[in-house]
């Protein structure tokens, strides 16, 4: 019998409300995401990296205030909006980007004063959005054309250390997203992100998502009702790595954890979707006509059978068996569109 000795803060799992990456996430039959890390959440463009972000930073916070560097155009509304949908009870901070006088203030300090405002025990999440936007003084002060080789990756380094610290060392169990881009290897296969290499050496958490179906009301009426997303584990320090994920977006409303649960009733099995949406013997509709508007309302009620049952699923299925590791998924080259 081995004891590991020492004081040394351990490592928990809190469940984020997606029960599929909650299931990527786990490790030894606990499910949930791994706090006291640092989460490296990248993608291509426009497929919902910062609404997933303020997703899961709203969930894993609970109760407390999350803080945000929002380095593009941060949406004040829709940051409220998709944090009270996740059931935010507390503030979310804005690090400040213009001074008192009216004038810019640099990334660097931004940085910074993020660090400081991630200390504080009642901010439960922190969120870096995004490292490609970064741009480190010595940029912004010279010329175009000039060379600053490795100015951005010695910043978030300083950064992914000083986040490492400390969310090793709060009392309170916290994360740190740091949402990233995808750039494809010249010459090469795969891809990798932005920022250089100690980011991804200290991210516990490495997960990449891209686009899936994108449903529209009709033929007619292409306005889309939701956005179906997946995405695959990449590097999970503590349990491995290649395990898929998938959760389900409202515009203008973010992250619908009852059309999720849906969704992940449908691959596996536990619900189909053919003339109707069926689970056993009971009907519950139409999948876009019926409970996908319902999703696009907002509302997360006619869902609820769907969250009882995925977590009947964990009870009867997973308590007898490891989690089933897909390795290695070949990644869509481009999204889908449901209609």
């Amino acid at each position: 019998m081995v004891n590991v000795l020492g004081n040394y803060p351990s490592i928990t799992r809190q469940r984020s409300g997606l029960f599929s990456l909650d299931l990527a996430l786990g490790s030894r039959g606990e499910l949930g995401v791994p706090m006291r890390t640092i989460i490296e959440l990248y993608g291509y463009t426009n497929v919902g990296k910062s609404t997933l972000s303020y997703f899961l930073s709203s969930k894993l916070t609970g109760k407390g205030d999350t803080v945000i560097c929002d380095l593009e155009n941060a949406d004040r509304d829709y940051i409220k909006t998709t944090a009270e949908s996740a059931g935010l009870d507390g503030d979310v901070h804005l690090i400040d980007a213009i001074d008192e006088k009216g004038g810019f203030i640099p990334h660097e300090e931004m940085l910074g004063n993020l660090t400081v405002k991630f200390s504080e025990d009642k901010v439960g999440a922190a969120i870096v959005d995004s490292v490609g936007a970064i741009q480190p003084i010595a940029e912004a002060e010279g010329d175009f054309g000039e060379a600053f080789m490795g100015k951005r990756a010695k910043l978030v380094a300083q950064v992914s250390r000083s986040l490492t610290n400390l969310v090793r060392n709060k009392t309170r169990p916290s994360v740190a997203i740091v949402v990233n881009h995808v750039h494809g290897i010249m010459g090469g296969k795969g891809h990798t992100t932005a920022g250089g290499d100690t980011l991804k050496y200290l991210a516990a958490v490495r997960m990449m998502i891209w686009p899936g179906i994108t449903y529209t009301v009709s033929d007619e009426d292409l306005k889309p009702l939701g956005f179906y997303v997946s995405g695959k584990i990449e590097k999970l320090r503590y349990g491995g790595r290649g395990r898929e994920f998938s959760f389900y977006i409202v515009p203008q409303y973010g992250v619908h954890e009852g059309a999720s649960a849906l969704m992940d009733c449908l691959n596996l099995g536990i619900a189909e979707s053919k003339a109707v949406v069926k689970m056993g013997d009971k009907s519950f509709g139409y999948l876009k006509k019926d409970l996908l508007t319902y999703a696009y309302e907002g509302k997360q009620r006619k869902f609820e059978p769907f969250v009882e049952a995925l977590a009947e699923y964990e009870k009867t299925v997973l308590s007898k068996t490891d989690f089933t590791i897909k390795e290695e998924i070949e990644e869509p080259k481009h999204a889908k569109t449901k209609k």
